[in-house]
C-alpha cells in the first residue's frame, strides 16, 4: 500500500514538472499601428480536400486558424479568412492575411507570430493612428 501511494505521488510530482504555462502572445511581434485601407474575403474552399484546407488554415492563422477551420467545416461548406491593405503610421504599407475581422477605416495594431507568421489585428482608438 505504501509503495502504491509513493508511486502515485511520484507520478503526480513528475506531471507537475512537465506542465509549463505558455503565453500565447509570447512569440508575437508588433508590426505597427495603421489604418485599414481595403479588405477582401479569402475563401478556403472545402472542395479542395481537407489536407489543403488545413494547410491554408495553419499558414493564415496558426493553431487558431486550424481550430477555426475545423469548427467551420462542421458548420458550413466554406471557411473565410480576410486580406487587408493597411497603411501603417510609419508610412509603410502592409498586406495582411488573417482570420481577424475589422472594417475599412479602423485603426488597428498589427501583430505577427514570429517575423513572418500568421497575423492578428486588434482595433485601437483612432488617436493611436494619428
Amino acid at each position: 500500500m505504501k509503495r502504491a501511494l509513493l508511486a502515485s505521488m511520484l507520478v503526480g510530482l513528475a506531471g507537475c514538472g512537465l506542465h509549463k504555462d505558455v503565453d500565447p502572445t509570447q512569440n508575437m511581434v508588433t508590426v505597427g499601428v495603421g489604418v485599414v485601407e481595403s479588405a477582401g474575403r479569402i475563401r478556403l474552399d472545402n472542395n479542395q480536400g481537407s489536407g489543403g484546407r488545413y494547410a491554408d488554415a495553419v499558414l493564415l492563422g496558426g493553431v487558431t486558424g486550424l481550430v477555426v477551420t475545423s469548427i467551420a467545416e462542421s458548420e458550413s461548406a466554406n471557411t473565410n479568412a480576410w486580406q487587408y491593405a493597411i497603411r501603417l503610421k510609419s508610412g509603410e504599407n502592409a498586406q495582411v492575411k488573417t482570420f481577424s475581422v475589422v472594417q475599412v477605416g479602423d485603426c488597428v495594431l498589427v501583430r505577427r507570430e514570429g517575423s513572418d507568421g500568421p497575423a492578428s489585428l486588434v482595433r485601437q482608438t483612432p488617436d493611436a493612428c494619428r
